[in-house]
């Protein structure tokens, strides 16, 4: 509950969550952890069309938790070749 009320008080002077730094806005929200994800719904991140992109590795967490039928995403995937992948482990 601590960190909704940091987020309200930390927020914009027009009382939304959106920050700006440097004429980079951001959504002070965390979507890599289900804690965020969560934190993301209760705020009503999705509905409120403030985040034109949401970055996830928890996709049907996110999936489940953020968008319904009328507030719909779509999902982009992005993979590293596998042998690259599992050599760069090592070396």
């Amino acid at each position: 509950n601590d960190g909704d009320d940091n987020a309200r008080e930390n927020s914009s002077s027009n009382n939304s969550n959106n920050s700006s730094r440097n004429n980079a806005k951001f959504v002070n929200v965390d979507t890599t952890t289900q804690e965020g994800i969560l934190r993301a719904e209760r705020l009503g991140l999705v509905p409120s069309r403030k985040a034109d992109i949401i970055f996830s590795s928890d996709v049907y967490f996110a999936s489940d938790h953020l968008f319904d039928e009328s507030h719909r995403g779509t999902i982009l995937a992005l993979f590293r070749q596998p042998i690259d992948r599992l050599v760069s482990k090592f070396y």
